[in-house]
């Protein structure tokens, strides 16, 4: 197990509520770990991996949604994919697969 990448250990959330009776501050279990402070080792692999392909779209400054809708996946896959709650290496492939028609290159 490794530490929860979503919390870093401390095994709940802190957010601000707006608007209506329950506005203020508030805590609450991680939604990641399920409030254990760890992941399987295997979720904080993907956790660094979608990293890196955050990084990746940051740096050709697009939008989360302009990047999802080039590769032809969800808003919320390629979200889910940085943020290590499903394997980014898919998404990955298939940003290679669109990089390499855009240079014209075919396999």
């Amino acid at each position: 197990m490794s530490l929860c990448p979503t919390c870093s250990g401390a095994k709940e959330l802190q957010g601000i509520a707006c608007g209506g009776p329950s506005a203020g501050p508030f805590r609450m279990a991680c939604y990641d770990c399920g409030g254990t402070g760890e992941v399987a080792d295997i979720r904080a692999i993907w956790a660094r991996e979608g990293d890196q392909l955050r990084a990746t779209r940051a740096a050709r400054d697009l939008s989360l949604r302009e990047a999802a809708r080039w590769v032809g996946v969800t808003a919320a896959e390629w979200s889910a994919a940085e943020f290590g709650r499903i394997d980014p290496k898919p998404i990955r492939a298939r940003v290679a697969e669109k990089a390499l028609e855009a240079l014209g290159v075919h396999r």
